[in-house]
């Protein structure tokens, strides 16, 4: 595996389509696209140097390419029925290009794109990158091996037969006035083949029948003996049959967080949305039974907070529920992280919690822009034995849980 630094964009406008206000279409079923562009603020390069460091900068200049590229293929051809098979067959909505790369035509097309780009449209790089295998290959961003993806953020409610919204996850400055909180800029091509330039929010892309592709990385992991079956709900446990497990005591109905605290702001713009992704796992006797506690977000973490600028470093504290309360504490294994979270990013590593029998591995993710995005518990370092002590909770009312990026305080609730 090579480190391989990505990419220094010298010309852009020679690859810049012109910059729209899109029309909805009727497809759309009333929802609206219609958030104003403004050229000024949106060139393409601030968006690219917007990255909060140098790792993020390099990683928006990757996608940015693929973006543009995966676009100009979409002009010729349609590969939503490619990327619709492998997400079928997956329920992963995170693709990574080898997988995508198993389809010589799509395969063969992005080569030549990519190729085309690197050799005409005046881009240049200085760390050796010049052509498609060395630009979608595995790469180092600090200590992590990288993969890049395209994360279908809509599979529930796209319609693959519509020509796909595309974006290189290129975060979007925050203004209030024109309504744009947490968006990114994106394209489109409309019925008549026109591509545009757009905004566009989560809660949009969630909603939108055209299928949103977002061109970004994940934590390139071992598979061979990734925990499987997990349930994605609570309320699905008590159709688990054996498990000793009760939900509830006498004197604690759940779990909650109250204060906490971060340190460090992985945000460009706008507020960080501090958030926490939470596990159970269940010792059935002859097993393992693992749960996904929340599914407020389309990575199953739950938002706890919007925290400004300079709020960072400060206190803070309101009651989000933490998870209700299992017994026997012996059986039941909470782990959780906290990290800033970002919609249109890929799933990164939280955590890698080796289980003490049969061999297998849970993995906490998160959809953060970087793996270094985390708060509370160290991904490198956490464990089995770290996870969330219920009895000193029960005897001691709360627990702090924190490290030099941040806090936060549990709490039982009778």
């Amino acid at each position: 595996m090579k480190t391989i630094k990505v990419l220094f964009i010298a010309v852009l406008s020679l690859i810049l389509y012109q910059c729209e206000k899109i029309v909805p279409q009727s497809d759309l079923e009333g929802v609206d696209l219609q958030i104003p562009f403004k050229s000024s603020s949106l060139d393409m390069e601030d968006l690219i140097l917007n990255g909060y460091n140098s790792d993020m900068i390099l990683l928006n200049r990757n996608s940015y390419l693929l973006a543009k590229s995966l676009l100009t293929m979409y002009e010729d051809n349609d590969y939503n029925s490619l990327i619709k098979e492998i997400y079928l067959q997956t329920k992963v909505q995170d693709i990574p290009f080898s997988k995508l790369f198993n389809d010589s035509e799509f395969k063969n097309a992005m080569n030549i794109t990519i190729n085309s780009m690197l050799s005409n449209s005046g881009l240049k790089n200085t760390g050796g990158v010049s052509n498609s295998q060395e630009l979608y290959s595995t790469y180092m961003v600090g200590s992590n091996i990288q993969e890049p993806i395209i994360l279908l953020i809509n599979p529930d409610v796209a319609d693959f037969n519509l020509p796909p919204i595309i974006s290189a996850a290129l975060e979007v400055n925050d203004d209030p006035k024109q309504g744009i909180n947490d968006c990114v800029a994106a394209w489109f091509e409309d019925e008549s083949g026109k591509v545009h330039e757009i905004i566009i929010s989560e809660q949009e892309a969630l909603k939108s029948k055209w299928p949103v592709f977002v061109l970004s990385t994940i934590d390139k992991k071992d598979e061979s003996n990734i925990i499987s079956g997990a349930y994605k709900n609570e309320d699905l446990f008590s159709n688990i049959s054996g498990s000793s497990a009760k939900k509830g005591t006498a004197s604690i109905d759940y779990f909650s967080t109250k204060e906490y605290q971060i340190n460090y702001r992985y945000e460009s713009t706008g507020n960080s949305e501090f958030c926490i992704v939470t596990y159970r796992v269940v010792d059935t006797g002859t097993g393992w039974d693992t749960h996904w506690v929340y599914n407020d977000n389309n990575d199953d973490s739950k938002k706890i907070d919007d925290i400004a600028k300079d709020e960072i470093g400060d206190l803070l504290s309101k009651w989000v529920f933490f998870i209700d309360s299992y017994t026997p504490y012996d059986d039941n294994y909470i782990f959780f992280n906290t990290f800033e979270r970002d919609w249109y990013s890929g799933l990164k590593n939280l955590g890698q919690i080796y289980y003490p029998s049969g061999g297998s591995t849970l993995y906490i993710y998160g959809r953060m822009a970087s793996s270094s995005d985390w708060y509370c518990n160290n991904p490198a370092t956490y464990s089995w034995t770290d996870a969330v002590d219920e009895d000193y909770i029960n005897y001691n009312w709360a627990q702090w849980y924190e490290n030099y990026k941040g806090k936060i305080r549990v709490w039982r609730i009778d």
